[in-house]
């Protein structure tokens, strides 16, 4: 029982300790933390987009083959990367409505985690994902989020939309699992 009490009161006093002396956060800090919290709410935002999407695309790409400019009258098919490189197209499917939820729903939860940790480095693209929006009264269509994934390296990486930056965020199992059912990737890759 005294040790309880012992406990108790630590907890007490570290819990005075903060609020009555609470740690000043550097400017850099604070640059920092309001350019994550951005970050995390833009995330959060486009994956509430995600039930927009009419259209789920998805792309096997040969990531040997990465190019930074690319004519769109070129017979091979390219995918831009949100580098700005362009992968070659070697498989394409589109998925049927029945099966958006599915595939939309693990990315959703890789796309809002709170905070991004550095994990891998490097890139391969091994897919590349497109979400389009159809306008109702007209057949205009609209991207609303492009991708590209590595199930190698267990990452996706999206652009911001002022273009200057990227982003790599985990890719977790489910989303994995889900994208290599639909998708999977040939050994002569």
């Amino acid at each position: 029982m005294r040790f309880l009490q012992v406990i108790s009161s630590i907890v007490v006093l570290l819990a005075f300790e903060q609020t009555a002396f609470p740690q000043s956060k550097s400017p850099e800090q604070t640059f920092r933390s309001r350019i994550d919290d951005a970050k995390r709410e833009y995330r959060l935002a486009k994956s509430a987009e995600f039930r927009q999407a009419t259209h789920v695309v998805i792309y096997l790409l040969d990531s040997s083959d990465l190019v930074e400019t690319w004519d769109f009258e070129e017979a091979d098919p390219r995918f831009e990367l949100p580098s700005g490189q362009f992968a070659k197209v070697v498989g394409r499917k589109e998925l049927p409505v029945s099966e958006h939820e599915k595939m939309l729903s693990a990315l959703r939860d890789d796309l809002g985690v709170k905070e991004v940790r550095i994990g891998t480095m490097c890139h391969l693209p091994t897919h590349g994902l497109q979400l389009i929006v159809r306008s109702s009264d007209s057949d205009k269509t609209k991207v609303v989020f492009s991708a590209s994934l590595s199930t190698q390296t267990n990452n996706m990486v999206h652009a911001f939309p002022d273009g200057d930056e990227c982003e790599s965020l985990t890719l977790h199992a489910p989303s994995r699992d889900e994208l290599l059912s639909v998708m999977p990737i040939p050994e002569s890759l």
